[in-house]
């Protein structure tokens, strides 16, 4: 038994790839970990490495793993598991072997965050429909972070017969307050990684559009494949840019932001845009994936029509122009976040759905 730790806690492993700031490993550290107060313990297993977030320490474990398929390595986490009488292991990452080797004994629970659509391709296609036809008697949950991600568990895996529960992701910072004006320049802010897939380079295009007829600063919060070709398409045009990079406080930089924009092209969740109407920004994303599910159109944001620079920028105006709408929608949007994605209602529903397992 783990010094200090209550007898009758069971413990539930998180399994992740790596420590680092990420959507799946802010929610594990924050929503699982910080939560000393439930009535489970909650440690991690850690497939690759520590990372800035999830570092070594108590009930941190690590297999130093050094790709997927290291099952050398991988099957140290059945020691880890039978340090403790009553366990729940958590999957918050696909591990095609993971699945096909964790042990049948304890229960296991797959989260759903968006994973099974980056399974394409024929070699990955077949790991994928192998790990579940061994994994499917031993799963005993499984849960998905939106409707849209059920969606694309259930297209990817059409025999499984267990039900698929929705819990969405909860607000992990400190809100803020509504917004009571609209600030001049317009401050437009995006928020995630820096990467083809989350519309990266459609925010450069709006800038373009909008350049020398609306007063307006930008941001770019992270960090991400295309930085250098972002940074280098910013200059050479000359627009009004600020690249932070990774951060590990992304709240100082959204209360700064009266617009987040949100251009992927898909998305099963996106913790930015929650987190941004959470400090009172407004959101404008396109008509994709779970985005739908946190924004609803002209109350607490904009779903823009079209995917398209021109789709944004269009919607960047009319922002500029409408400041008491802005004000209404970021009254709206704080309301939404901290209400309907509160944290402590969120591990509620998680704290159910582990009892039913036991």
């Amino acid at each position: 038994m783990m010094p200090g730790r209550p007898e009758n806690k069971p413990v539930i492993f998180h399994w992740l790839w790596e420590g680092i700031f990420r959507g799946a490993e802010r929610i594990v550290a924050k929503a699982f970990c910080d939560n000393t107060e439930g009535p489970f313990e909650h440690r991690v297993i850690l497939g690759k490495a520590y990372g800035p977030l999830i570092g070594a320490g108590q009930g941190r474990y690590c297999l130093n793993m050094v790709h997927g398929a290291d099952i050398a390595h991988l099957l140290k986490i059945r020691d880890i598991l039978d340090s403790v009488d009553k366990k729940i292991l958590c999957l918050h990452q696909v591990n095609p072997y993971l699945l096909a080797y964790a042990p049948r004994q304890y229960p296991t629970v797959y989260v759903e965050h968006g994973q099974s659509r980056m399974w394409k391709g024929r070699v990955r296609d077949v790991l994928w429909r192998f790990a579940w036809r061994s994994a499917n008697p031993r799963i005993a949950g499984i849960a998905a972070v939106s409707g849209f991600a059920q969606r694309i568990f259930m297209e990817r895996n059409l025999s499984c017969q267990k039900l698929v529960t929705v819990i969405h992701n909860p607000l992990l910072i400190e809100p803020g307050q509504p917004r009571t004006v609209l600030n001049k320049p317009l401050r437009v802010g995006f928020c995630g990684s820096l990467s083809r897939e989350k519309g990266t380079l459609d925010v450069i295009e709006c800038a373009k559009l909008l350049h020398g007829t609306l007063d307006a600063e930008f941001v770019m919060i992270g960090d991400g494949p295309l930085r250098r070709a972002l940074e280098k398409s910013a200059a050479d045009l000359k627009l009004p840019f600020l690249f932070t990079g990774a951060v590990a406080n992304v709240r100082e930089y959204l209360m700064n932001v009266d617009v987040l924009l949100a251009p992927s092209q898909e998305d099963t969740f996106n913790l930015a845009v929650l987190e941004a109407m959470a400090v009172g920004a407004v959101p404008i994303v396109y008509p994709t994936g779970g985005l739908a599910e946190i924004v609803i159109h002209l109350e607490n944001g904009i779903v823009t029509e079209e995917k398209s620079p021109l789709a944004l920028a269009r919607c960047l105006r009319n922002i500029a122009g409408g400041p008491k709408g802005f004000v209404r929608m970021s009254k709206s949007a704080y309301t939404r976040a901290t209400n309907d994605f509160n944290l402590e209602q969120y591990r509620r529903k998680w704290d159910s759905f582990f009892s039913a397992l036991l």
